[in-house]
């Protein structure tokens, strides 16, 4: 009766703490649900999850007795953490690792360091804003600048992380200094405000929340998806908020002047050049593991030129959807040939496609008071957002993952 009850609490006790190592490593409500059911039906229990944005509550049993509530606010994705925390529940959910010893091994990789220090997160935010800069058809200004600002963008996370307080005012502050730079250097340079400052902010525009959430609301994880699309929402205003402040700054200090047209976009051997680094950040970004680059690569690449086709042929929203289709046959592929999680794919793929400048766009024309424009700019978004849920649906049912991550 003892190693009955002692058994009981070892299950519950990897359960729980299952739970919060992938919520605190940013995995979306549906794959967590789905990832802990496998696990509870190989250890013979029965379990309700329900998964929020800020928490996970369990009821095990038949009749959900036992009812525990994991309360941690959403980490960023890590993609490295996740491979490691799907290789234990598998085991778990095979009956080829007791529950004690994973929930041992899951401390140790929740207490395990980044794979990548600040010095290279802060490079990474650089590179993407470069990048970004290119994309939006930026030039040798806007390129040199966004790299610049963005990587004051990481510094300032850095700084601001740290102390609870003024973490909370981390976007608008980011998005204030960003765009009050890049506003005073439109004055004197050939150079494209709106493409340098959301160039320097493409990390923390939230676009990626928005597609995870419009793919939680189709998967009928209301609760979750509601919460999340409305801290995305949130988050667009509290930048758009930086960036107003700022604009009146501009035209406080600077007053009569105006921006100087910029020089167009760069060579098309640029925007290639681009394309084949942004991947590269990611995986700082997402803490992957670098065997994994290659993949992410070649992922991120393909459906980027995939949504360009498309985009040109069937308009953003259709364009986009072709993206995430290839995008997620790519990750679903890869799950079964590397026997990982899709998501280490799907992620930084979907990242090149999100629409967060659409959203950026939205914001900026409701802060010039521009209201239709915005609001059809923000249906715009939404389209978009669902175009991604849809093509990644359709990408699964099309070739399922071999994982529920």
């Amino acid at each position: 009766m003892a190693q009955d009850s002692t058994t009981q609490g070892d299950n519950v006790r990897f359960l729980v703490y299952a739970a919060r190592c992938l919520h605190r490593l940013g995995t979306p409500a549906h794959r967590l649900e789905d990832a802990l059911h496998l696990a509870a039906r190989g250890l013979g229990i029965e379990l309700q999850i329900s998964s929020t944005p800020t928490s996970v509550h369990l009821a095990m049993g038949e009749d959900g007795s036992q009812s525990y509530l994991v309360r941690s606010d959403p980490g960023p994705p890590n993609l490295g953490g996740l491979i490691d925390v799907d290789a234990v529940l598998s085991a778990v959910a095979e009956g080829t690792l007791n529950p004690a010893e994973a929930t041992q091994r899951l401390h140790k990789l929740d207490q395990a360091p980044p794979l990548y220090g600040t010095a290279s997160r802060i490079g990474a935010f650089a590179l993407c804003s470069a990048s970004a800069s290119v994309f939006f058809g930026g030039g040798v200004y806007e390129l040199l600048i966004a790299g610049g600002l963005g990587a004051m963008v990481a510094v300032l996370n850095v700084v601001m992380a740290s102390k609870s307080e003024l973490g909370r005012l981390y976007s608008p502050v980011a998005a204030f200094l960003a765009s009050v730079i890049s506003g005073a250097l439109s004055r004197i340079l050939p150079l494209s405000e709106f493409a340098t400052t959301i160039s320097a902010l493409i990390v923390i525009v939230p676009g990626l929340t928005l597609t995870v959430a419009m793919t939680e609301l189709a998967t009928r994880h209301l609760v979750s998806g509601t919460a999340r699309l409305m801290g995305a929402l949130v988050e667009f205003l509290t930048i758009a908020f930086g960036i107003a402040v700022a604009r009146a700054c501009v035209e406080l200090l600077l007053p009569g002047a105006t921006p100087i047209a910029s020089n167009g976009p760069m060579p098309l051997w640029v925007l290639a050049l681009s394309l084949s680094i942004s991947p590269l950040a990611f995986v700082v970004l997402f803490q992957a593991q670098l065997r994994e680059t290659p993949w992410i690569l070649v992922a991120g690449v393909a459906g980027f030129i995939g949504a360009r086709i498309g985009t040109q042929g069937l308009g953003p929203e259709l364009g986009t959807f072709i993206g995430a289709v290839i995008v997620g046959l790519a990750a679903n592929a890869y799950s079964k040939v590397r026997g990982a999680p899709s998501l280490v794919l799907s992620l930084p793929g979907l990242l090149l496609l999100v629409p967060g400048s659409v959203g950026f766009r939205a914001m900026g024309e409701f802060v010039d008071q521009r209201y239709d424009v915005g609001l059809a700019t923000v249906f715009q978004m939404m389209l978009i957002g669902v175009s991604l849920a849809a093509g990644v649906a359709l990408a699964n049912a099309l070739l399922s993952p071999r994982r529920a991550l």
